[in-house]
């Protein structure tokens, strides 16, 4: 295993296509402050933006906004990969994406942005949509801890609505 200076190690299965570009990608894009001629340069060599880790699991995206969730989100990093042409649909085989992480990462403005860039509220992930877990994880979040995690939950969720996003119930009733 080869270390990486933003994670501790990366195992076969969280490496990028198994790409030292991509790895060595990811470490700029979770830099406090982005070094974009890193990025491009790395771009121009062959690193791609919308990567996948060997299983499939998480695209780069996603790694980068789950970084953030352990730090602190920068919506300019976002802005940029968006402008690189990351694909923020991007979901797995269970339908996870980086909507459903920003919404872990319980930052309003994150999912916001993610929103207003035109993510798409409506996957169905494990059986449900985001708003069907949203909407349980704010009510878990009231009753088991009573803090702003629960607050910031519910603001995601008022969020997700404004923003089209539908009950999983809502959607089998359309078809």
């Amino acid at each position: 295993m080869k270390e990486y200076r933003n994670h501790d190690f990366i195992g076969d299965d969280y490496m990028f296509n198994n790409n030292p570009l991509d790895c060595a990608l990811y470490d700029e894009l979770v830099e406090p402050k982005v070094n974009k001629e890193n990025v491009m340069r790395l771009i121009a060599n062959g690193a791609n933006i919308n990567a996948t880790n060997n299983s499939g699991y998480e695209s780069l995206l996603m790694a980068v906004l789950q970084y953030m969730g352990w730090h602190k989100v920068n919506l300019n990093t976002l802005q940029f990969m968006i402008e690189l042409g990351v694909d923020i649909n991007w979901q797995n085989d269970e339908g996870t994406n980086c909507l459903y992480m920003a919404c872990l990462t319980r930052e309003v403005k994150c999912v916001e942005f993610l929103l207003q860039a035109g993510v798409n509220p409506n996957v169905l992930m494990d059986g449900e949509t985001i708003l069907d877990w949203a909407d349980f994880e704010a009510w878990f979040s009231r009753t088991d801890y009573g803090d702003e995690a629960g607050d910031n939950m519910d603001k995601i969720v008022e969020m997700l609505k404004q923003y089209g996003a539908k009950f999983k119930r809502e959607i089998e009733n359309e078809l």
